[in-house]
């Protein structure tokens, strides 16, 4: 359409109502000159209907927002209980028994991680629970533990971690983890601390500092 023509038909169009217009303002005149002013009852009536209206659609209103509010509570709430926990990396560590031992070996199981040294005494306090723990869960099909000495070469060795072991009489593997797990994928920065992965291999749950038997086999049921 050219712009020409396009102009002429808006212009038409702005004719057609103004004569609408004063047709119907012509109507209303010769309306009220013959029949002159709505008697009390009438306007009653027509005050009656409109305030029902009105009820009516301030109602509607209310109606409408009640039931937005109400989505937006219940998306709220199904966002934060479908918030999904973080996936966690494999890795592969050298055992005490000189096999190498990978989180993927695991895949299915629960998977207990306790980071720890030999030098540390809120360590050494909570060992006779994970060394519980570990004799309870040796046959078990569906939750490992794991031991994650903190290998740094200097404050702990791995000399210094056997000998401790031994020396306790503490039955269960011990992992070197010089920083690979620890550090790199946990950013732990102080110990003891205990993890737990659940059998999708997700973050289920932890513990910062020194723990107890009962609190970990708790978030071990948790984590099934």
């Amino acid at each position: 359409m050219s712009k020409i023509r396009k102009t002429m038909l808006n212009l038409m169009l702005v004719v057609a109502v103004l004569l609408l217009s004063v047709g119907l303002t012509a109507c209303d005149k010769a309306e009220k000159n013959q029949t002159g002013n709505n008697t009390a009852e009438e306007n009653k009536t027509t005050e009656e209907n409109n305030t029902e209206e009105e009820s009516n659609t301030n109602e509607d209103s209310d109606n409408t927002q009640s039931e937005k509010e109400s989505e937006g509570t219940d998306t709220s709430e199904e966002n934060g209980t479908n918030e999904e926990k973080p996936l966690v990396p494999d890795f592969t560590l050298k055992s005490s028994e000189g096999e190498e031992v990978s989180l993927s070996d695991y895949v299915g199981k629960v998977v207990v991680l306790n980071f720890w040294a030999s030098w540390c005494p809120p360590c050494k306090k909570e060992m006779p629970d994970f060394q519980k723990l570990y004799d309870e869960l040796a046959e078990s099909e569906d939750t490992v533990l794991l031991m994650l000495n903190q290998t740094d070469g200097k404050r702990e060795t791995e000399k210094k971690a056997d000998n401790y072991i031994e020396e306790e009489g503490l039955t269960f593997p011990i992992l070197y983890d010089t920083g690979e797990v620890g550090g790199s994928i946990f950013g732990i920065n102080s110990i003891p601390t205990t993890v737990v992965i659940d059998r999708e291999g997700r973050l289920s749950d932890y513990v910062l500092g020194r723990t107890e038997y009962q609190k970990v086999a708790q978030m071990i049921e948790e984590a099934k």
